[in-house]
């Protein structure tokens, strides 16, 4: 009798334990949906905190939390789980797997606020992505001139000069989004940003290099926002120009 005694309390012990532990793990749960809301696998989601500090005797701020800045992806029913996360308050933004996906984070209520508590999972409600236009600028280099300026990275606090001579964007309003380098076939170059049907935006160009649009024959603006494009209903809609 007292060996199954023994056996029976052990194996109390070991699960009172695991229960424990299990509390013990703080994070975020949630899922990702379209606009019809069906799960999106395979969404990127990234989370970032706002990082404890606290004044030391001489008044300055430090740092008394660890700073954090991943992400994960959602699995086939579009959900996804992050423990082992310390508490505090946590930014969430959701980034669909296709091209033409919009992020709320850009195009809509803003990046999730997540107040974890210690010992808590944050369960979110479910995060909606839409789909937008394809703005795909083609610009034609015949002579090679172009250089796309990288993006800008911050190295030991800093942000270096970076070479280049060309990068397109857009103004919707006053926020500017980036056209990404998506390919080059022979003299064209592609540069491509996701958009909300029936937008409104301005071509944003930054160059040193003259720039026309092969619609009108005009010089496109540089430094400055150009007319705007009405953004249709189209997956893809293309704006020509060439660089000289």
């Amino acid at each position: 009798m007292t060996r199954p005694t023994k056996t029976i309390i052990g194996l109390t012990v070991l699960f009172i334990s695991c229960g424990v532990l299990s509390a013990q793990t703080s994070g975020i749960s949630g899922q990702v949906v379209d606009a019809s809301g069906s799960p999106v696998a395979g969404a990127t989601v990234l989370y970032s905190n706002v990082p404890p500090f606290t004044r030391d005797s001489s008044g300055h701020l430090v740092q008394t939390g660890p700073s954090i800045n991943s992400g994960t992806t959602t699995a086939q029913d579009g959900t996804f789980a992050v423990s082992g996360l310390p508490a505090g308050l946590y930014y969430v933004c959701v980034y669909g797997p296709q091209s033409n996906d919009l992020s709320p984070c850009e195009w809509g209520t803003g990046a999730l606020n997540a107040q974890i508590a210690d010992e808590q999972i944050f369960s979110a409600a479910p995060i909606a992505i839409s789909s937008g236009t394809l703005l795909i600028f083609r610009v034609n280099d015949p002579n090679s001139l172009l250089q796309d300026i990288a993006p800008p990275t911050v190295v030991g606090g800093r942000i270096p000069l970076s070479g280049g001579n060309f990068k397109i964007g857009i103004m919707a309003g006053t926020r500017y989004f980036r056209a990404i380098p998506s390919s080059q076939q022979g003299t064209q170059h592609l540069y491509t940003v996701a958009v909300p049907v029936g937008a409104s935006v301005r071509p944003f160009i930054y160059s040193s290099l003259v720039v026309t649009s092969l619609t009108t024959g005009a010089a496109m603006a540089t430094g400055a926002a150009s007319p705007a494009i009405i953004v249709t209903g189209q997956p893809q809609q293309y704006v020509d120009l060439q660089v000289q």
